[in-house]
């Protein structure tokens, strides 16, 4: 059994990160928040980087939002929280803020290959609906996903996806 120090923000958070890997979305969040509460500052960008991650798995994206903007306020040269953020602005459809943020820890660390990958995807996805609002009959012609792109516009797409996976898959 687990001793825990009701005041302690450290035992908060390991209790919360145990509760995370387990899953256990809901005691994570009371943890971290407990944690949080407890820190005269405010939290560190850790804590409310992880609390974050368990909004954003139990799909609360406005809460997930505000405690990554938290966690960046309180380090702001952090390339995984600006990239978790983009994530939840991407599941937002908030996708100019999207790019913005995977551009961020892209200029942080140019090689990080998750946030260029996901940065690709945003994009595609972008153009895509911003060419299905220019011709909203379109559904009703029988086109393919992504048929707007040229052969040679594929090509470049599908060497810019190749290159951010290998990326990916090296870091």
């Amino acid at each position: 059994a687990i001793s825990l120090n009701p005041s302690s923000i450290q035992d908060h958070y390991y209790l919360g990160r145990v509760y995370f890997k387990q899953d256990k979305l809901d005691l994570a969040v009371q943890h971290y928040t407990t944690a949080i509460r407890l820190d005269n500052e405010g939290g560190d960008d850790k804590t409310h980087f992880y609390l974050g991650k368990a909004y954003s798995r139990q799909a609360v994206l406005d809460f997930a939002v505000l405690t990554y903007q938290n966690a960046i306020r309180l380090n702001p040269e952090s390339k995984k929280t600006y990239y978790q953020l983009g994530k939840v602005y991407a599941q937002q459809n908030k996708l100019v803020f999207a790019i913005e943020c995977f551009d961020y820890a892209i200029r942080l660390d140019s090689n990080y290959g998750k946030a260029i990958l996901a940065r690709n995807v945003v994009l595609n996805r972008q153009h895509y609906l911003q060419h299905r609002i220019a011709q909203p009959s379109a559904s009703s012609q029988k086109t393919t996903s992504f048929s707007y792109l040229t052969l040679t516009e594929r090509k470049k797409e599908n060497t810019n996806l190749q290159a951010a996976v290998t990326m990916a898959k090296t870091n």
